[in-house]
This record gives structure tokens, C-alpha cells and sequence, in this order.
């Protein structure tokens, strides 16, 4: 979950090793619903005999919300589909909220209410603070996305303090791609 172009549909792309979710150039909003995506997973010995697993991965790609129409969609699928699951932890693992380097402001009041009914789930959850290390970048700007980082942490730490073991802070340089391949 996150605003728009932060890297939601990219980081699901990645993680499939193939294209499957539309991806934006950062900014733009590029899904409207919620989407599933199921990523099959793959064992593989050093002689490359594939083992099939059942245990595949499930992404939900989530519009971004920066209108109320959007928020509110995730805040439906939150309360009936996620909080409606028995057995939650056992089909429910973690939570990755995509987080622009570029943004100035990283949280509003629905936004902390929607992570904070997510972080009562008790699973792990992961901030990522994506677009926030670029290579060859001088040691001014490499500075200023490290200060983010710790800014950001920061006040995760002060807005979420009763579930701090829980949360992540991650950084990201996750780059739209325009082909197929992944």
C-alpha cells in the first residue's frame, strides 16, 4: 500500500520476475482497483531440477491513495477481506507500505489509522522508502537521502511506538521497466 508512484507495482513485477502489474513513471496513477497477483514459487538445487511448491506468494496491488475515493477503497478491502481472514497469520505475513523518497510528507491521519488497524494484524511490516539511493550520485545528495531515511525512522518510531519490534524501515532504487522482462 502507499501514495501514487511509489513503486507498488514494481516492487510486485520484481518480485514475479516477470511483468504482471501496469506500472506508472512514478507519480502517476496507474491502478484503479485492488489487484491479486500469485507468484509461484520455485526451488532449485545446483543442478537445476526445479521442485514445485505449494506455499505460493499472494501480492495485493493497491491504488495509491492520495484522493479519499482511493483511501477508501483500501480501507474496504482492509476491513473485509484482510480482518475477515481466519487464521489471519497463517495467510497474511506482512504488510509493505511504499514510501516515495520525494514525498514531504510521509503521513496523514487516515494514513495512520489504516497502519495502525494493519499493525494490529501482529505481522511484520515494512516501510520502504523507495527512488531513495541512485548510483553515481554525489556525496551531498547521497547524505541528504540517508538524513530521509533516518527522518523517517524517526518518526515511525514516535507515530507507531507500541509496535516498533514489528516494523522495518527499508531502502529501495526500484526503477520502472518498460519491457517484459523484469
Amino acid at each position: 500500500i502507499g501514495k501514487p508512484g511509489t513503486g507498488k507495482s514494481t516492487l510486485i513485477n520484481i518480485m514475479n520476475g516477470e511483468k504482471v502489474a501496469k506500472e506508472g513513471t512514478g507519480g502517476g496513477k496507474v491502478t484503479y482497483n485492488i489487484c491479486k497477483y500469485t507468484v509461484k514459487t520455485e526451488d532449485k538445487t545446483k543442478d537445476k531440477t526445479e521442485y514445485k511448491r505449494e506455499d505460493n506468494l499472494i501480492f495485493y496491488d493497491t491504488p495509491g491513495f492520495g484522493q479519499n475515493n482511493e483511501l477508501q477503497k483500501v480501507e474496504n478491502f482492509i476491513n473485509e477481506e484482510i480482518l475477515a481472514m481466519k487464521e489471519i497469520k497463517e495467510k497474511f505475513h506482512c504488510v509493505i507500505y511504499m514510501l516515495s523518497y520525494q514525498e514531504e510528507k510521509n503521513f496523514d491521519e487516515s494514513e495512520i489509522n489504516i497502519i495502525n488497524t494493519l499493525l494490529d494484524l501482529n505481522v511484520p511490516f515494512y516501510f520502504v522508502l523507495n527512488k531513495s539511493q541512485k548510483p553515481k550520485e554525489n556525496k551531498r545528495k547521497k547524505k541528504k537521502r540517508d538524513d530521509k531515511k533516518n527522518i523517517l525512522e524517526e518518526e515511525i518510531r514516535m507515530k507507531f511506538p507500541k509496535k516498533k519490534d514489528l516494523i522495518k524501515v527499508i531502502s529501495l532504487n526500484l526503477k520502472v521497466n518498460d519491457s517484459d522482462d523484469c
